[in-house]
Parts: C-alpha cells; sequence; structure tokens
C-alpha cells in the first residue's frame, strides 16, 4: 500500500528542515492546517452551543453531559476500526467521508432546531446528532492524524506537528465565543449550519492536497490484532496512552461544566462561553512555555509535566470564589493541554512505523476522545448530586495521577522492530 497522493516537492529525507513559517506557508501542509482550523472552529460551536441548549431546555448537568458523551463515545467503538483502514487504504478519502458524515450530523440538527423548537424534546435530537458527528469524526480523525508525516521533510515533523497543535486552541478560544454569539443573536440553528458547513468546507481542502508518497508494507494487513501485539513490545507507548487519556479528562470541565458553573457563578449560563473560552486561551499561551519546557525537562517528558499543570488549573477553578480565579483556572489548565499534547503527540509521531501509524494514531484518539464520554457522564452527575468544584477536584486528581506516572514510568515510547 502507499499512503494516497503523489510526491510533493521538496519532501526528500534528506533535505534540511525549513523554518515554522515557511512549513506553515507550504502549500500542502498549509492547505492541510487551513482545514484542520476550519473544522476545529466547527466542531467548537457545536460542542458548547450543544451543551448550552441542552442545559436550558432540561435544566439538568447530566443531559448536557449526555451530549458531550453521544460526540465522542463512538470513538471507543469505532477507533481502532478506522485506524486499521487508515494503514490500508486511501487517508484523504477517509477523512473526506468522515467529514461529510459529520456535516450531516449537525446540518439535520440545524433543520430540526429551526423547525421544531428549543422545549425538553430537543434533547432527543442533540443526543442524535452529537453521535452522527462522532461517528465522522471517528472515521477522519485517524487518516488525519496519519496525514501530517507524509506533509512535510522528515526532519519537519517535530515543528509539525507542534503546528498541528494550534487550531485546537484557537478552534477553543474562537468557536465557543462564535456559536454562543450566534446562538444569542440569532438562532442556535445557524450556529449547527455554520458547523456543517466547516465539515463540508474541510472535504472540499483535502481535494487539493498532494502527500508524498509513503510506502507501508504489508504488515498493515495485520488489522486491528497487530496494533496489540505492538503494544505489549512497547510498554512506555501504554503509558502514554494512559496519559493522553487523562488528557481527555481534564479537558472535560470546560465544556461539560461549563452551564452549571456560570449558574453558580452569575444566576444563569451565559458565561459558559467565557469559560470554554478560557481554556481556549490557556491553550494559546501554553505554546510560551512549550520551549522553556523542553529545555528543561527533555522532550520525552516534558509532555507529562504537563498534566501537572492541568491538574493545577483544575483545583484553582474549584477553590475560586469568583469569575475571575475560575476564569484563570482555566487559562492554567488550558496552557496545559497544549504542554501535554504536543510533547506526547512530537514523541509519538517521531517513533512510529508508517505501517502502524494509522492504528497507533487511532488509540491515540481513543484514549483522547474516548475518556470524554466517561468524564462528562460522571461530571455531570456528580454536579448534579454534589457540586461542580466537587467535580473539578476529581478531575485535577485523575490529571496528577496520570502526570505522576508518565513522569516515573514513562518516559516516551520507543520504536522497536
Amino acid at each position: 500500500m502507499t499512503a494516497s497522493g503523489t510526491a510533493a516537492s521538496g519532501t526528500a529525507a534528506g533535505d534540511p528542515a525549513r523554518s515554522w513559517p515557511r512549513v506553515l506557508t507550504d502549500r500542502t501542509f498549509g492547505r492541510y492546517m487551513a482545514g484542520n482550523l476550519v473544522t476545529m472552529l466547527g466542531t467548537w460551536i457545536f460542542t458548547i452551543v450543544a451543551v448550552v441548549v441542552a442545559y436550558g431546555a432540561t435544566g439538568s448537568a447530566a443531559v448536557a453531559g449526555a451530549v458531550t458523551a453521544a460526540q465522542f463515545a463512538p470513538q471507543i467503538l469505532l477507533g481502532p476500526l478506522a485506524g486499521a483502514a487508515a494503514d490500508r487504504w486511501d487517508r484523504r478519502t477517509q477523512a473526506a467521508v468522515g467529514h461529510s458524515i459529520a456535516a450531516a450530523g449537525t446540518g439535520g440538527l440545524a433543520v430540526w432546531v429551526w423547525t421544531q423548537g428549543l422545549d425538553g424534546a430537543v434533547a432527543v435530537p442533540l443526543v442524535a446528532a452529537s453521535a452522527v458527528h462522532g461517528i465522522g469524526a471517528s472515521i477522519a480523525g485517524p487518516a488525519m492524524l496519519s496525514l501530517v508525516p507524509s506533509l512535510v521533510r522528515p526532519s519537519e515533523l517535530p515543528t509539525a506537528v507542534t503546528l498541528g497543535m494550534a487550531p485546537l486552541p484557537l478552534g477553543r478560544a474562537l468557536g465557543p465565543l462564535l456559536g454562543t454569539a450566534l446562538a444569542a443573536a440569532v438562532h442556535p440553528a445557524l450556529a449547527f449550519a455554520v458547523t456543517s458547513a466547516c465539515s463540508l468546507a474541510f472535504v472540499v481542502m483535502l481535494r487539493g492536497l498532494r502527500p508524498r508518497t509513503v510506502v507501508v508494507p504489508g504488515e498493515g494487513r495485520d488489522g486491528v490484532p497487530g496494533v496489540w501485539t505492538y503494544l505489549r513490545r512497547n510498554r512506555p507507548l501504554v503509558v502514554l496512552l494512559v496519559c493522553v487519556g487523562a488528557v481527555g479528562v481534564g479537558t472535560d470541565p470546560s465544556i461539560t461544566l461549563a452551564p452549571a458553573l456560570s449558574t453558580q457563578l452569575t444566576g444563569g449560563t451565559g458565561l459558559s462561553g467565557s469559560i470554554a473560552t478560557a481554556f481556549g486561551i490557556g491553550a494559546g499561551l501554553g505554546f510560551a512555555v512549550l520551549p522553556p519546557a523542553r529545555r528543561a525537562l527533555g522532550l520525552r517528558r516534558y509532555g507529562y509535566a504537563g498534566l501537572l499543570l492541568m491538574a493545577a488549573g483544575n483545583v484553582v477553578s474549584a477553590v475560586g470564589p469568583t469569575v475571575v480565579p475560575v476564569l484563570a483556572g482555566f487559562v492554567l489548565a488550558g496552557a496545559g493541554l497544549t504542554v501535554t499534547m504536543t510533547g506526547l503527540s512530537s514523541t509519538l509521531q517521531m517513533s512510529l512505523p508508517e505501517a502502524i501509524r494509522g492504528r497507533v494514531m487511532a488509540l491515540w484518539s481513543v484514549a483522547f476522545v474516548g475518556t470524554r464520554p466517561l468524564a462528562a457522564v460522571a461530571n455531570g452527575l456528580v454536579t448534579d448530586h454534589l457540586s461542580a468544584p466537587v467535580a473539578l477536584c476529581g478531575v485535577g486528581l485523575v490529571a496528577a495521577g496520570a502526570g505522576c506516572l508518565g513522569l516515573l514510568r514513562g518516559e516516551g515510547s520507543r520504536r522497536t522492530g
């Protein structure tokens, strides 16, 4: 098998690395980055507006958590199969199919909400649309992640991985603000329609993507069982994936708990978008922490230290009595997200054989996104029966435990035969 596309110019293994502005403006990688930013923006518009609408219609944090869970649960079931497909078939086509499915789910929800209204019955179509969106993301995710090494020179992979993180904080910072603004000023249906359009825009951008040719040995045909064999030979990789799962838990409060925290602090849900945006701003600021973190801890360890930063942020938000410290805590947690995900992703991408990349990156997605349904439901139930600060403290403990485990036992995955 070969990865999709023809050989892109200037991607030979011996070519020197270019500066990050030249990598970012490269015709191939730049197109991928633009499409990834657009779809990330749409995802976060949908995620926050769906949760706010669910909480507003039902008054239950558990229902809001169910909407989040439905969006991310498909990763657990479909992620490994999608990863196996990414190691055997055209990755651009797979990504395009996934984003088309996501667009159908959010577009259908836009029509429903516009025609049927926003009463308590909207919870069912919200959960259904979230599940369809999640199915699309499950199919597209491993293929998109596996494409990155084929879009740049091998020597540029650490730069590409770091740049590839940029759409996440930008999407998280801008998406919730834009989504809540559209929902408040016009109608939630418009926010869902914009999400659908963002997914379709990336499908169009994928058509012009020209990865370099990557030859994949026949190992890719051993399917899902092959990745378990690989994991048994790579214990540090297992630790890394456990830590990625903890990151998924650590990101959930900024969405699932946002309406409840907003109500607790202000008496209404109007602060929900700002809470999610504070997390996104922190994720953007986290890029400033990367150089000193790398120098101090090294490539294989600084990602784990970022989990401790996430833990501290969640605890600060839990004990903060007013809006400012709560938002500051989410900024801190967002910075931890960037440090952790950039460090762990760089370590993983640079150490993976091409033949197994799709399946391992699928497990990455399962670990990061697949833990979100459990975290969302747990956070919703704890908030309904105890309080949002108690839920935040629990999330902080999970992040801190995983960070310590990584620093003590997981120095990063090592490539083995």
